[in-house]
């Protein structure tokens, strides 16, 4: 695995109703990955790896959902780091598997409980080996906005991992639309992104909440 295989792990499906998207697939001349609100787009040379669809389940066709692009703005990722930085997040932990979430392991040889030594620090929550830590932000209804489109954090965030993997330290809007999907390019990564939808209460408590507004400058 290299670090683009890494980064792709960050935009996969990790739930139960998208099973095709639960790992990247290599399509043509790119390798996708995408949970239906984020999709990246990677150059088929770059991960170490070519991955194939799973047997039972087929790849959507990604490129027939992307618009076309409509712009060519920038916005430094300083800003991104700004943005981040005005909202509160936690790491999400999963029960460890060795102890069931009880932090300790009772030894057969001594007949004494033990700190489990598989936890975080022995807490009653622990990572499993080798799963990754995904940010989960406190404050739902945050939103920050580029070029007039409203994004959740945590999107802004995968903006965020991809221009460090990169090494890169501006980011290029390709395509801009509140409502439809977004286009970023991050050196020679391409990330697309899906804005917040808005029901009548959303709209309400959105007028009411803190927002992070990232400038953008014409190319």
């Amino acid at each position: 695995m290299n670090k683009y295989d890494y980064l792709l792990q960050h935009f996969v499906d990790e739930s139960d109703l998208r099973p095709a998207m639960t790992q990247p697939c290599t399509i043509g001349n790119y390798t996708y990955a995408t949970d239906a609100h984020a999709v990246i787009r990677i150059p088929k040379e770059l991960p170490a790896f070519e991955y194939k669809p799973l047997e039972k389940y087929k790849y959507p066709d990604i490129e027939s959902v992307l618009k076309k692009d409509n712009c060519n703005e920038k916005f430094s990722i300083n800003c991104l780091y700004s943005a981040i930085g005005k909202f509160r997040f936690t790491y999400e932990k999963e029960p460890c598997e060795y102890c069931n979430g009880t932090g300790s392991i009772h030894c057969e040889y001594c007949e004494h409980d033990h700190d489990c030594e598989h936890c975080e620090n022995g807490t009653s929550e622990a990572i499993k080996p080798n799963q990754l830590q995904k940010k989960s932000f406190d404050v739902p209804y945050s939103h920050i906005m580029i070029n007039g489109a409203s994004f959740r954090p945590y999107l802004i965030d995968r903006l965020l991992k991809s221009a460090f993997i990169e090494g890169v330290e501006e980011i290029v809007i390709k395509r801009s639309f509140n409502g439809e999907i977004n286009h970023f390019v991050i050196g020679k990564i391409s990330v697309y992104l899906m804005p917040r939808s808005y029901n009548e209460a959303d709209i309400e408590r959105a007028e009411k909440e803190e927002y992070f507004e990232i400038p953008t400058i014409k190319l």
